[in-house]
C-alpha cells in the first residue's frame, strides 16, 4: 500500500544516489531501512529523506517513517474501498490524521453503500434498510422520488462519492 524511496541525504548532498525503496508492508523496520541505505547514528552518515513514494496520499521528504510504517500495517488489514474511504475522509475534512480516519472506518462511523451510480441510488437504499416505506400501500411506493430524497440527503454534507460506484456517509 505504501512504498518510499528512503535517500541517504549526506551522500545526497555530495552528489551521490544513495537509496533504496521499501515496500512499508513488508515488515520492515526504520532501523533496517537506515542500515540498508547506509545510515547509522554516531557516523558520518546520519541522515535520511524521502525522495519519493507510492501511496494514495500524499507524503512529505521528512515525514516520521514510523508512523507511516504503522499507517501501512493499518491499511493493509482495510478492503480497497475503505482505504479509498480513509483518504476522501481526510481530503473532506472530517478527520485531521489518517490514524482517525482509519478509527472511523474501523469503528462503523461510516456507513458504505455499494453499487450507487448517484445519490438517488443511495436514496433508494436507506429507504429499503430502514423500512420507511413498509408501512405504505405498494402503490403508493412507486411514486416515492428517490432522486429528490437523495438531493436532500446531500444536502446535509455527510455523504460523499468514492469510485467504484461507492458512496459512504460519516456518521460523526
Amino acid at each position: 500500500m505504501i512504498k518510499i524511496y528512503l535517500a541517504n541525504l549526506g551522500k545526497y548532498n555530495e552528489g551521490l544516489l544513495v537509496g533504496e525503496w521499501f515496500d512499508l508492508s513488508e515488515g520492515h523496520t526504520l532501523e533496517e531501512m537506515c542500515e540498508a541505505i547506509g545510515v547509522a547514528p554516531g557516523t558520518e552518515y546520519e541522515e535520511f529523506a524521502i525522495h519519493d513514494y507510492e501511496a494514495p496520499f500524499e507524503i512529505s521528504e521528512y515525514e516520521d517513517v514510523n508512523e507511516l510504517i504503522e499507517l501501512s500495517e493499518r491499511l493493509d488489514s482495510l478492503q480497497d474501498y475503505e482505504v479509498n474511504a480513509v483518504c476522501a475522509i481526510i481530503d473532506n475534512g472530517s478527520a485531521q490524521t489518517y490514524d482517525e480516519a482509519c478509527d472511523m472506518v474501523e469503528n462503523g462511523d461510516v456507513m458504505f453503500y455499494h453499487d450507487c451510480k448517484n445519490m438517488g441510488d443511495v436514496a433508494a437504499e436507506i429507504v429499503e434498510e430502514s423500512g420507511m416505506l413498509a408501512n405504505a400501500p405498494e402503490q403508493l411506493q412507486t411514486y416515492f422520488d428517490y432522486d429528490a430524497y437523495g438531493r436532500d440527503l446531500d444536502i446535509d454534507g455527510t455523504f460523499l462519492e468514492l469510485e467504484d460506484e461507492v458512496y459512504i456517509q460519516v456518521l460523526l
